[in-house]
């Protein structure tokens, strides 16, 4: 089954794409093997940064928090999860700020946007060969 190279839906209060597989498409062409092992690669390296980005927020190391949403930011970008990508972005730029209140809130919303590539029906059908 070929996946629609077009964007899916954004969930229900998200202005951008959960997930642009164009973006992969781009690198890879449609080999669908290939998409599903960059795919499995990025939930799982994703997996290890968020956990790693939790502890680094819970002991207020800001400078982790900065270089994790750094190497998020760039995982995302590069696999399509743009929002997920854009949100990691505003978190590394006030990473550096004293702004506890703020960073917290962009760890959330930095959280929340990595649940929603996870629930992408589309992805979920690459990763399992449909």
């Amino acid at each position: 089954m070929s996946i629609d190279p077009a964007p899916v839906d954004p969930p229900h209060g998200h202005s951008a794409p959960v997930f642009d597989r164009s973006v992969l498409y781009a690198f890879l062409g449609e080999d669908e093997r290939a998409l599903a092992s960059v795919l499995q690669t990025f939930l799982s390296s994703m997996t290890e940064s968020m956990l790693a980005l939790q502890a680094a927020w819970a002991l207020r190391d800001l400078a982790a928090v900065a270089k994790l949403a750094h190497r998020i930011k760039g995982a995302a970008f590069m696999s399509g999860a743009l929002a997920m990508a854009r949100t990691a972005q505003q978190l590394e730029q006030i990473a550096g700020s004293a702004d506890m209140l703020s960073i917290g809130a962009a760890t959330v919303l930095l959280e929340e946007s990595w649940r929603a590539p996870q629930s992408d029906p589309g992805l979920q059908g690459t990763l399992a060969g449909g």
